[in-house]
């Protein structure tokens, strides 16, 4: 969707992606190192600074700028909410800042929570909103190895928690009436939702159930996802997902909620929560919770109907840092390095559409080396020339095939786009008249003009190389 190539080093420590409210084709890349840049969906504009924190922060290892959310109101109220760590043992730091669509207002920050912290790595650090404007925040252990200093199962610090907020009001934030340890009576925390929880990176909030899921990194042998309820105690670290992990002073096993799914150091190191997909292009994955790991790469489902198994959908060569369920309800895949992607089916046929996509599943039918990313689809007419490429010089739709065999019997466009004698089959012939047109700078029709720039040149003969000798498929 968002290719390297467009971010460059715009996109080198990628930690969130979010779609700017109000803008359907505009978005945020925010990079761990403090600087968040506005970006084109469609590639019409270079990406352009939208917010620049650097100054307030440490970047380094687990820390720097891990979060970044819109108000849900934010095109009335201009609110954005960010959290960072300004460095160990500084408290981490949950602000709220003024912004356009186009720019942050840096002078506009006011800290609403002050985290005390006493290492550098476990900050957690996801910011989401629930249906109702409630913002909630997870934070982790506080650090080191093991939870020295027992936080996870302490109600008298944040560390360790997943906590929820009325952050509405004109200035700082109130606790919502109905959160489990509001009682007004201390020492417990009030703010806090959900607790027992080792690093919480990643969470997601399901706009149709209103459900809260939360990957929880883990220690030395298991990660975990957890359907999070009002008040409950995710175990650690009594527990490192299902497995005991330091018993001494722990209660009873009932006490505690375990995980809905959970995966040993085989087959990763740092789960990345993920979301509830709920778009159109994967309809047997809709409602299901998708997650990765940071460092295999591995990509599962899970069915947050059932008690079933997870589903391995794919190993991405790539860091995956983040997701994010698009308005349409498809899933955007944030990687650290490597750009951002959309969650699709296999290439089945290796013509660089996913399958779930693909109205032409017997041979390569789309370009796809255009100049910007392609939407998805992009051939829906089967006659191997992209949709873009088509509108751009005004020939859409072409046909797949020519109607006969006979040469020349029938004007084009009707014939396959690199048959151009009309024969159903791309041989010398055609070599010919596809030659007579290279490097000629005149513009051509997308019959001719493969990568939809215009012109004929290198690129087409490349894509235009790829069918020689192959006939046309009815």
């Amino acid at each position: 969707m968002i290719p390297d190539g467009y971010l460059g080093a715009d996109g080198s420590a990628a930690i969130e992606f979010a779609m700017i409210p109000g803008r359907p084709n505009e978005a945020i890349v925010a990079q761990q190192s403090g600087y968040i840049w506005r970006v084109a969906l469609d590639g019409t504009f270079a990406p352009q600074l939208w917010g620049d924190i650097h100054d307030k922060l440490t970047y380094d290892g687990e820390q720097g700028l891990l979060s970044v959310a819109f108000s849900p109101a934010f095109v009335a109220d201009g609110r954005v909410y960010v959290y960072y760590t300004p460095g160990s043992p500084t408290p981490t730091v949950l602000a709220r800042y003024h912004a356009t669509a186009t720019d942050l207002d840096e002078s506009s920050g006011e800290a609403l929570l002050n985290i005390e912290e006493y290492a550098p790595n476990h900050n957690g650090g996801h910011i989401v909103f629930d249906n109702e404007g409630r913002l909630y925040l997870g934070l982790g252990d506080g650090g080191g190895s093991g939870d020295p200093n027992e936080n996870g199962q302490s109600l008298t610090t944040l560390l360790g928690k997943v906590l929820r907020l009325d952050v509405s009001g004109a200035s700082g934030y109130a606790i919502p009436s109905d959160n489990p340890f509001n009682d007004g009576a201390g020492p417990i925390r009030e703010e806090i939702f959900a607790y027992g929880f080792r690093n919480p990176f990643r969470m997601t909030i399901d706009k149709v159930t209103d459900q809260l899921w939360v990957g929880d990194v883990g220690q030395s042998s298991w990660e975990e996802a957890d359907l999070v309820v009002k008040g409950g105690n995710y175990g650690w670290d009594c527990y490192e997902g299902n497995h005991s992990y330091e018993p001494a002073g722990c209660g009873d096993i009932s006490l505690y909620k375990f995980p809905r799914v959970e995966y040993d150091h085989s087959n990763g190191q740092a789960i990345t929560g993920g979301g509830i997909y709920r778009g159109t292009e994967l309809p047997e994955l809709y409602g299901w919770y998708v997650y990765a790991d940071f460092y295999s790469g591995h990509i599962w489902a899970v069915n947050p109907g059932d008690t079933s198994a997870a589903v391995h959908l794919a190993q991405a060569p790539m860091n995956i840092v983040s997701f994010t369920v698009m308005p349409d309800g498809e899933m955007a895949i944030v990687t650290y390095d490597n750009g951002v992607y959309l969650l699709s089916a296999a290439d089945a046929d290796g013509d660089g559409v996913a399958a779930i996509s693909d109205n032409c599943p017997n041979w390569a039918n789309a370009n796809q080396a255009m100049p910007a990313w392609l939407p998805r689809n992009d051939d829906p007419d089967c006659d191997g020339v992209a949709t873009n490429g088509e509108e751009l010089a005004g020939t859409a739709p072409l046909a797949q095939c020519a109607t006969t065999a006979t040469a020349n019997d029938e004007p084009p466009p009707d014939a396959w786009p690199v048959d151009f004698d009309d024969n159903q089959r791309v041989n010398v012939l055609d070599v010919s008249q596809f030659s007579s047109r290279f490097n000629s700078g005149q513009m051509y029709a997308a019959r001719y003009d493969f990568n939809g720039d215009g012109y004929i040149n290198v690129l087409d003969v490349s894509r235009f190389s790829s069918f020689f000798g192959k006939g046309c498929t009815p």
